[in-house]
């Protein structure tokens, strides 16, 4: 039995998440209330700034670049709903745009290796 630091009932254990850092390996509020301050509007708010968090974008990049995170886009680009997105993207206007410059950086490129063979 645990005591909820937020709405002050005694609840099982189970009542709680898993948090290392904390003593007992619990966190403080149980499931419950953390489950009504994500829903709340400075819960929302909280979780919006994290997300757009200059700390976020470094952990975010940081976990793209490793074996895990490469493994987890190679699978989403092989998977059927990442076909499909991709299709979607290089249909819209972006993706049209994006293929543009993409050929327009591959004719530079063989013209100035056409200059350097010279």
């Amino acid at each position: 039995m645990k005591k909820c630091g937020r709405c002050q009932e005694k609840k099982p254990v189970a009542a709680f998440f898993k948090r290392a850092a904390s003593f007992d390996g619990l966190q403080a509020r149980c499931k419950l209330c953390c489950a009504k301050h994500a829903r709340s509007p400075k819960g929302k708010t909280t979780q919006k700034e994290y997300n757009q968090s200059a700390k976020r974008k470094t952990l975010q990049k940081k976990y793209k670049q490793s074996p895990k995170g490469r493994a987890s886009k190679k699978r989403y680009e092989q998977s059927d709903k990442g076909k499909t997105a991709k299709k979607k993207w290089q249909q819209s206007d972006k993706g049209k745009i994006s293929s543009a410059n993409k050929r327009h950086r591959k004719k530079i490129a063989q013209a100035a290796q056409a200059v350097r063979e010279r």
